[in-house]
């Protein structure tokens, strides 16, 4: 479970897919595996703030009259943030990618 939680992306992502392989391993294993579906611990909010950032080519503030830095949920590869549109007040809620692709494939390759 530790070198799960450390590597996080690709790895998480495995353990979630072996968590709900009861045919082929021992309960033991399960009941750790299953651990990963719902622990993803959250990506600090300062590299939440800069990968929204660089993807909108603009600071938050022109986008955003709000942006939660909890997230609302956390998954292996993104979480999800509650924000407030700063054009129309609207509440809208923003997926942000956190793993990185090509890191991921990197560790499949390395496999």
């Amino acid at each position: 479970r530790r070198v799960i939680a450390d590597f996080g992306g690709f790895y998480r992502k495995v353990g979630q897919i072996m968590g709900t392989a009861r045919q082929m391993m021992p309960e033991p294993y399960i009941e750790a595996f299953a651990e990963t579906m719902d622990n993803n611990p959250p990506v600090p909010f300062p590299v939440v703030k800069r990968l929204v950032e660089r993807s909108l080519g603009a600071k938050l503030s022109e986008h955003f009259s709000d942006f939660d830095e909890k997230p609302l949920a956390t998954a292996s590869i993104a979480q999800v943030h509650q924000a407030t549109l700063a054009k129309n007040k609207k509440k809208v809620v923003v997926k942000v990618r956190i793993a990185d692709v090509r890191t991921m494939v990197g560790d499949v390759r390395s496999m």
